[in-house]
């Protein structure tokens, strides 16, 4: 049974972004969808990230 998984990604200043996958229960692919999102909001500095958390 798929689920659905959070992904939220913080960066070096506390900055945090957060996506949702539905229909997926594989916690490596919704990172790496997550990283790969072209439309990542420019406030998050990538290059420093210091934390993921998957839900």
């Amino acid at each position: 049974m798929k689920d659905e998984i959070t992904v939220t990604i913080k960066d070096s200043k506390d900055r945090t972004f957060s996506r949702d996958w539905k229909n997926t229960d594989d916690k490596r692919d919704a990172i790496r969808w997550t990283l790969e999102l072209r439309d990542l909001p420019h406030y998050l500095d990538i290059a420093n990230i210091v934390e993921i958390t998957v839900i």
